[in-house]
């Protein structure tokens, strides 16, 4: 039976992790990587750090697990979330029902614990509290088993255990500090105390026993990037080297870095050969001179984009990631302990990058595997908890409903359930949402994609007289050109906001869909170029020039733009029907109809590939006579409710 510890790195930022290794700087990653895989991750939106580690650990979207914030309503009253409010079992709760060793440190929602786990250390256990110059104890459970609480104990560290010496490892300037005015020294030493805590635990639990799977989060890179980030050498914008704040906090996240590399080489050391360490990032971070204060949402502050590293017998040394998802880890650890997939999750497991039986799923959800705590959470605990990390905690609780519901939104928008995610914007109606441009703006956005080109456009004037901003009227306003085929018109609005916007990748895009719509092919190549340049994972940007290659009858090209965009996102259904038609269209009609498959696992309505099958099955192609039967029913079936749903929103 394999084994694998999961080591999570929240926030931890990939762009900044390949410099850094570049660098030399992290050579513990590097060995990993080099001995087995790495790349970049797709983070599932809403892109709220507690919403995307539930959807690690459960291998479940939002829409499902049902976290979208660190905080609820409750009797018209604002509080954290808990353990009793995730919708979905966690991985190592799955694997422990199925009797094997499993656990789960310093992870979100493990407050209170519950009992079926071999070990669940909860976060609470990992920030003690002082009373009268004294730790306080952990709080009743936060531990799971009860009788570990003892030897545990002996490994909690306090902000005020840290030395100077220690403190100055990563603030080399500190002696610089005027600490009664400048209280940053001190949330440095909260998270220095809190990541050699967990590390000593872990060091405890890896010596104790044997794990099938252990999982362990250091939170440590999420809220020392928001305070230093922007003075760091990782910055993205630059930052005034000769200031104070720079000389002694520029170096602080580097460190920080470097100090959790270190931790890895030791935690790789004692696992032991036989194991596979993954190291996982489930979302990055823009790091840019900016307060965090005057950010709107976590959209301006985090990268939708993590990442893996993996190495050990399980993993395959020449193996690669295709499109990874965040939603893929717990099907492929599933895989790895033997067990498999639900077909309620959508993630898949990445059998390009890891060795496990290729069996196909027989469960059809875990859910039964959900055990809710027997022990209800004490509510002082979980209020310290988001102050702790800096979290801001809204004002009221319509603000925090309004907030959950424009998340729930987006998640569903992401999954391609349009119309849901407009249903849940419009039961926001009240004067507030009306008035907030945020709301307005992805209102009409959705509205767009629905097609309704004029509800749209007395939206975009609701949002101009609510402060929206120039470069929302343009995008819109080129957006309800498109949607009346007003082609040209669309291209000059997109035009004149690129002048102020240059580095939009979206502005791009649009400006490549507009060329591609009007035939000028090569000057779409050269607007999905720019797009590309500038994110050189922009998913639309590689289907967009995948067609235009398909209309230039480029097909080798085709083909491999087709395949950089399934390596972007495995799970995109127009990737691989688009490779299906490069492929198909070069005689490979084997390999097309592979492709075709893949298209229609992922989304079975796609009638255009439907069709394509049935015409690679004829007996003048593939001639598979039983097979282009069954399609031809399928497809049948497929028309006849399409059919009885047009007929039905007719009545």
């Amino acid at each position: 039976m394999a084994r694998t510890l999961l080591l999570v790195w929240e926030a931890a930022d990939w762009q900044a992790v390949t410099r850094l290794i570049g660098d030399s700087r992290l050579p513990n990653l590097a060995r990993l990587r080099r001995r087995g895989v790495g790349g970049a991750l797709n983070t599932p939106a809403p892109l709220e750090p507690i919403a995307v580690l539930s959807s690690l650990a459960t291998g479940k979207p939002a829409t499902e697990h049902g976290i979208f914030s660190a905080f609820k309503i409750c009797s018209d009253a604002i509080e954290p979330v808990s353990s009793h409010d995730l919708g979905s079992p966690t991985l190592w709760q799955i694997l422990a029902t199925k009797g094997l060793s499993a656990g789960a440190l310093n992870w979100p929602l493990t407050y209170p614990v519950n009992h079926t786990s071999d070990v669940e250390i909860s976060e609470p256990f990992f920030r003690p509290q002082l009373h009268e110059g004294q730790v306080r104890p952990p709080p009743q459970g936060s531990v799971h088993p009860d009788d570990w609480r003892e030897a545990l104990d002996d490994f909690r560290l306090h902000a005020s255990d840290m030395t100077g010496a220690e403190l100055a490892a990563l603030v080399p300037e500190a002696g610089k500090i005027d600490q009664k005015r400048d209280q940053r020294l001190a949330t440095i030493a909260v998270k220095l105390a809190e990541t050699v805590t967990t590390q000593n635990i872990t060091n405890y639990c890896l010596e104790r026993q044997s794990w099938h799977f252990l999982c362990v989060r250091f939170s440590a890179l999420d809220q020392i990037g928001r305070v230093f980030g922007g003075l760091s050498s990782l910055a993205e914008a630059t930052v005034n080297e000769d200031s104070m704040d720079q000389v002694v906090y520029g170096p602080v996240l580097v460190h920080f870095y470097e100090m959790l590399d270190l931790m890895l080489g030791h935690l790789v050391d004692l696992f032991g050969d036989d194991g596979t360490v993954m190291v996982v990032s489930p979302h990055g971070m823009r790091y840019q001179p900016l307060d965090p204060s005057q950010r709107s949402n976590a959209r301006e502050l985090y990268r939708p984009q993590g990442f893996l590293c993996a190495a050990g017998p399980d993993v395959k040394p020449d193996g690669e990631l295709l499109g990874a998802s965040v939603l893929d880890v717990v099907p492929t650890v599933l895989r790895l302990c033997g067990q498999v997939e639900a077909r309620d999750m959508p993630g898949r497991p990445l059998a390009e990058a890891f060795a496990f039986d290729a069996r196909p799923s027989s469960v059809a959800t875990w859910d039964s595997c959900r055990v809710t705590p027997d022990r209800s959470a004490d509510p002082s605990v979980l209020r310290s908890l988001p102050i702790e990390q800096g979290l801001p905690i809204p004002d009221r609780p319509e603000r925090l409903h309004f907030q959950v519901a424009m998340a729930r939104a987006e998640s569903l928008a992401e999954r391609g359930a349009t119309s849901r995610a407009l249903a849940e914007l419009q039961s926001l109606d009240s004067e507030a949402a009306r008035s907030d441009p945020e709301y307005l703006r992805m209102l009409a956005h959705l509205t767009l994609d629905l097609g309704d080109s004029d509800r749209a456009e007395s939206l975009l004037r609701d949002l101009m007289r609510n402060g929206g901003k120039p470069f929302d009227e343009g995008l819109l306003r080129a957006r309800i050109h498109t949607a009346r085929g007003q082609h040209e018109q669309a291209l000059r609005a997109l035009f004149k906001i690129l002048v102020q916007h240059p580095s939009q990748a979206i502005i791009h895009l649009f400006i490549g869909d507009e060329y591609r719509r009007l035939g000028r092919l090569q000057e779409a190549l050269d607007a999905y170029a720019n797009v590309l340049d500038l994110d050189s994972d922009h998913l639309r940007a590689r289907l967009g020039r995948t067609e235009v290659l398909l209309e230039q009858g480029d097909h080798a090209a085709a083909v491999d733009s087709a395949l950089d965009a399934v390596e972007c996102r495995f799970t995109s259904h127009r990737a691989h029907r688009l490779l299906g038609r490069a492929l198909e269209a070069q005689g490979q009609w084997t390999q097309a109809a592979d492709a075709y498959t893949a298209c229609l696992n992922l989304n079975s309505h796609d009638l255009e590939t439907q069709a394509a099958l049935m015409r690679l099955y004829e007996p003048d192609r593939l001639d598979r006579p039983e097979e282009l039967n069954r399609q031809r029913q399928r497809y049948s079936r497929l028309l006849a409710r399409q059919a009885t749903a047009e007929n039905a929103g007719v009545r």
